[in-house]
C-alpha cells in the first residue's frame, strides 16, 4: 500500500490521469447528466485532484524533472480557468429540469413591463382595491420579479411573501423572498405595497408552475396567516 502511495506521486502523469477523469466527469454533469449533486461531487474531486497534482509536481522538482513538473502546474492552472468559465457562463442551475407545468392548475402569466418604466407607473396609480395581488417583470430578466400588492389591512405587522413549485411543492428561495419581499404596514388605510425580489431555482426558458402566496406578521405576537395566494409561470434567475 505505502509503495503504491508513493509511486502515485512520484510518477506524474497518475495525477494528470485522476484530474483529467475527474474534469471529464463534470463536463458530462453538465451537458448530459444535468443533476447539481453530480456537478458538486465532481468539482469537489476535481480540487482535491488538483491539489494531489500540485503534490506531484512539487516531488517532480525535488527530482529535478522540471518539465513534467511545470507540465502538471499548467494543466492545473488551465483546468481550473476552464472551469471558472464554465461556471460563470454556463447555465449549471438544474432545479427545473424534468419538472412539467401542472395541467390542472391554472396559471397566470406575470405582467410583462419589457422595461417600460410607464407600465409600472400605471400599475402603481391604478385604482385601489381592498385586496389585490399583480405579479410583474421585464422578460429581458426572467427570474427577477417585482409584485403589487393593493391592501386594506384588518390590522398592523409586515407582509412577506412564500413561493413553492406546484407540483412538487418545494418552497423557492425561502430566505431571501422572505427578506427581500417584505414591507411594513404601518396604516389602517388602502395602499400599494411593491417590492422586487428574485426566484433563484432555475433558469431562462425553463418554464414551471409556482404559488405565490402573501403572508402577515401581526405586530401584536400573534400567528403569521395567508393572506391569499396566485399560481404563475414563473422562471428562474440565470446566475
Amino acid at each position: 500500500m505505502k509503495h503504491h502511495f508513493i509511486n502515485y506521486f512520484t510518477t506524474w502523469w497518475h495525477s494528470v490521469v485522476t484530474l483529467l477523469v475527474f474534469f471529464l466527469l463534470f463536463i458530462l454533469g453538465i451537458t448530459v447528466v444535468k443533476n447539481d449533486l453530480h456537478v458538486a461531487i465532481t468539482l469537489l474531486f476535481i480540487v482535491i485532484s488538483a491539489l494531489l497534482t500540485i503534490a506531484s509536481a512539487i516531488v517532480q522538482f525535488i527530482k529535478l524533472k522540471w518539465i513534467k513538473g511545470l507540465g502538471q502546474l499548467a494543466l492545473v492552472v488551465v483546468l481550473f480557468q476552464v472551469v471558472g468559465f464554465i461556471l460563470v457562463f454556463y447555465p449549471v442551475d438544474f432545479y427545473a429540469n424534468g419538472l412539467e407545468l401542472p395541467k390542472d392548475v391554472k396559471l397566470e402569466l406575470p405582467i410583462d413591463l419589457q422595461d417600460d418604466a410607464d407600465g409600472a407607473i400605471a400599475l402603481q396609480n391604478s385604482e385601489p382595491y381592498n385586496l389585490k395581488f399583480e405579479l410583474a417583470y421585464s422578460s429581458s430578466q426572467p427570474g427577477i420579479y417585482t409584485y403589487y400588492l393593493w391592501l386594506k389591512p384588518k390590522e398592523r405587522g409586515t407582509i412577506y411573501l412564500k413561493a413553492f413549485e406546484i407540483t412538487e411543492n418545494d418552497q423557492l428561495s425561502a430566505e431571501s423572498l422572505k427578506l427581500r419581499s417584505s414591507a411594513e404596514i404601518n396604516s389602517d388605510n388602502i395602499n400599494l405595497y411593491s417590492r422586487r425580489f428574485t426566484i433563484y431555482e432555475g433558469d431562462w426558458d425553463q418554464p414551471y408552475g409556482a404559488r405565490i402566496e402573501v403572508w402577515l406578521k401581526p405586530d401584536n405576537g400573534g400567528k403569521d396567516y395567508k393572506l391569499l395566494q396566485k399560481n404563475y409561470k414563473i422562471e428562474g434567475w440565470m446566475r
